[in-house]
């Protein structure tokens, strides 16, 4: 390259100026440009597509905040039938369950985020609510549908979930994963409860059922009752 530069006489700042025109007009300067200014694009649209993504997990946050607090009232609503003026230990025992599997569901999201390489919580989307406090005329009828509104809360943060993550944000494997982790566990959920509330009314005859619907379920329930005693 020294053999290209021209006389001794002039200095490294000429020299450098006399370069770049050679290279100009070879077309090498104008190739490089091109090159860069096809890099250019690509690179924002990667930082937007992260951008974009880390909405994802703020909603993957709260989707988790959801489901530990609904686990923090399930285990409230266990220990109110837990007490001795209440005795309810059929109540008790179900939202004691009902906890843990919430609770779960709040860790299987945590974990989720650590295999894909983010941050398990953040201090400004993962804040827990321990304020609830359960009535103190609850019965078990009302307890249910509590918890059958909790459940719905925490489905449609989930399924709000999986819209983001099947919109712009294109993150298609958190959506099977809800999709088959989740969903169908809630749905059954939410239909167990109904099933209760429904079973609960119709023995308290609250409902609207028929007249002779609710006698049947009275009768079959005294009869019940009558050879719980007989055994």
């Amino acid at each position: 390259m020294r053999s290209s530069l021209p006389s001794c006489g002039r200095t490294w700042a000429c020299c450098n100026v006399w370069r770049s025109r050679v290279n100009s007009q070879a077309g090498g300067h104008a190739n490089g440009g091109m090159r860069v200014a096809a890099r250019e694009p690509d690179m924002a649209h990667q930082t937007g597509v992260e951008l974009e993504r880390e909405c994802v997990w703020d909603d993957l946050h709260r989707s988790c905040v959801d489901a530990l607090h609904a686990s923090i009232v399930y285990l409230k609503y266990a220990a109110y039938f837990a007490q001795e003026k209440i005795n309810l230990p059929g109540f008790e025992k179900f939202f004691f369950h009902a906890a843990g599997e919430e609770r779960e569901h709040g860790i299987k999201l945590i974990e989720y985020a650590l295999m894909r390489r983010k941050e398990p919580v953040n201090n400004k989307t993962f804040q827990l609510d321990y304020s609830y406090k359960v009535p103190a005329a609850t019965t078990g009828l009302s307890a249910l549908e509590d918890a059958l509104k909790k459940e719905q809360e925490v489905t449609l943060s989930i399924r709000n979930l999986i819209k983001t993550c099947e919109g712009d944000k294109n993150d298609y494997h958190l959506a099977d994963y809800l999709t088959g982790e989740y969903l169908d566990e809630q749905h059954k959920g939410q239909r167990e409860l109904a099933e209760k509330i429904a079973t609960l009314r119709k023995m308290t005859g609250i409902d609207d059922a028929p007249k002779e619907g609710r006698k049947l379920v009275c009768s079959a329930w005294r009869t019940h009752r009558k050879c719980r005693k007989l055994c």
